[in-house]
């Protein structure tokens, strides 16, 4: 082991996290706040090909790390990018509210906006560049189905699947008490059907235990560069001291 990680690990067991990232960084902060409750597993719903994952290892995560990605492309990239890590699985399919088949609908940027449900016209203005090119029948399970027989008790989850949050929390109601922070996209407008905006989310955290624990900029418009959509990280109360 280098050197460098030896002392960093030192460091971890006296309460200092050493590390070269900006502390205010947006991506390093929300990060923090995501792993703040300390989970034993960070559940990667829409990990396309894999850069949240790979984020988080570069930040320091060294715990077990679950991939979900539907799509055929972007699923062969991400299983040849964690192939070499112990500690990061990979599932070909999609969350959702229950287990199944359902369409996905591909996109000609690499997957990132291939959703379950069908695009909207704001986000073609945001992103004209950006186009639905085909669809691709995949498998469809819930979280409260792919987790049920695992030993993690502390989750955190992170959804970046373009408009299909609350159906993906709605079929997590026997994991949620073993969740204790979430990251997900939250749009400020719509941009795919029946999507939840940035209110609803609030709304659901806040009912369901949770709180804000950080925000960042995330997909502006191409022609006006007027926000979209932001990121935002949500803790359970108790995790915070409140």
């Amino acid at each position: 082991m280098e050197l460098r990680e030896l002392v960093k690990r030192a460091g971890r067991r006296a309460g200092v996290e050493m590390t070269s990232w900006p502390l205010g960084a947006p991506a390093y902060a929300l990060y923090r706040a995501l792993v703040e409750p300390d989970p034993d597993v960070i559940i990667d719903g829409g990990a396309n090909t894999g850069q949240f994952a790979r984020e988080c290892r570069a930040f320091g995560y060294d715990k077990h790390i679950i991939s979900f990605e539907p799509g055929r492309e972007a699923y062969a990239h991400l299983q040849r990018t964690a192939r070499d890590d112990p500690r990061w699985s990979t599932a070909r399919m999609a969350l959702s509210n229950e287990a199944g088949t359902a369409t996905l609908f591909t996109t000609d940027n690499g997957g990132l906006s291939s959703s379950l449900v069908p695009m909207l016209d704001s986000h073609r203005r945001a992103a004209p560049e950006v186009h639905v090119t085909g669809r691709e029948d995949v498998a469809v399970t819930t979280l409260d189905e792919s987790v049920a027989d695992t030993p993690h008790r502390r989750i955190a989850l992170k959804l970046d699947t373009q408009g299909t949050e609350a159906a993906i929390l709605d079929g997590a109601r026997a994991t949620l008490p073993r969740i204790h922070s979430i990251r997900l996209e939250c749009s400020l407008l719509p941009l795919y059907e029946d999507e939840w905006l940035w209110h609803d989310v609030g709304v659901w955290m806040q009912d369901h235990g949770f709180r804000l624990a950080g925000v960042a900029p995330g997909f502006a418009s191409r022609q006006t560069g007027v926000q979209q959509q932001i990121d935002a990280v949500f803790v359970r109360n108790r995790d915070t001291g409140d």
